[in-house]
C-alpha cells in the first residue's frame, strides 16, 4: 500500500492515496508513521491542504498515533495553504503526545501563521520558540555540569 500511495505523489492524485490509506484502516491494516508522511506529502503535492490534515483526523480515530514526522508534514500543508490555526493546533497536538516539537516545525508553523496574516500569532510563536530552546539550552548544561 505504501508504494501504491508514493506513487501518486508526482501525479498529486491525493484523493487515491486518501482511499488507499483509508482502506488499509478499514482492513485493519498496519498504517505506519512512512505511510501518514507519504499520503500527506501527496495530498500537499496536489494543493489539498485540508485533505493534509484530514490524514491526521482519521488516524485519531482509528487511535492511530501520529508521528513527529507525519506531524510536520501536515504543519508544511498548513504553511502552503494558509491554515495557520490548524498548524497552531498541530503544534499543540504533538506537546499532548509528549512529542519533541522541533525547530523545523515551530518555524514551519510561524510562516504558516505569517502566510495567514497573522504577524501577531507568529511573534508569540516566535517568543516561545525562543524560550523553550533557552530552557532546552540550560536544562541541557545543568545536567551536563552536575556530572
Amino acid at each position: 500500500f505504501n508504494s501504491a500511495i508514493g506513487s501518486c505523489e508526482e501525479a498529486a492524485c491525493w484523493d487515491v492515496a486518501m482511499d488507499q490509506m483509508h482502506a488499509m484502516l478499514q482492513e485493519g491494516l498496519d498504517v505506519t508513521p512512512t505511510t501518514c508522511s507519504l499520503t500527506t506529502n501527496v495530498c500537499e503535492a496536489g494543493h489539498a491542504w485540508h485533505a493534509a490534515l484530514d490524514v491526521h483526523a482519521q488516524l485519531c480515530a482509528h487511535r492511530v498515533e501520529p508521528s513527529t514526522a507525519s506531524i510536520g508534514g501536515a504543519i508544511h500543508a498548513c504553511k502552503q495553504g494558509a491554515l495557520w490555526e490548524q498548524a497552531l493546533f498541530l503544534l499543540q497536538l504533538m506537546q499532548e503526545f509528549h512529542m519533541d516539537c522541533d525547530l523545523s516545525a515551530c518555524s514551519t508553523a510561524t510562516e504558516a501563521c505569517q502566510v495567514g496574516r497573522q504577524p501577531i500569532q507568529a511573534r508569540r510563536l516566535e517568543a516561545d520558540v525562543r524560550e523553550q530552546l533557552l530552557r532546552d539550552c540550560m536544562r541541557r548544561n545543568c545536567r551536563h555540569l552536575s556530572h
